[in-house]
């Protein structure tokens, strides 16, 4: 079963909290790279919405 983390709406499509994840987690480690934190922010990024995967 997939979990929804976000709803597109002009695209008409979900995106599942697996692959939100994966990009917010690869987006944030981009950011924070500047400031030699990029594993910090790969890991916080993976993690951020964790929360919707809870009942």
């Amino acid at each position: 079963m997939d979990i929804i983390a976000r709803y597109i709406s002009d695209k008409d499509k979900t995106q599942t909290i697996l692959n939100h994840s994966e990009n917010a987690a690869v987006l944030c480690s981009k950011t924070m790279k500047k400031a030699g934190l990029g594993i910090l922010g790969y890991l916080t990024g993976l993690i951020h919405d964790m929360g919707k995967a809870s009942p």
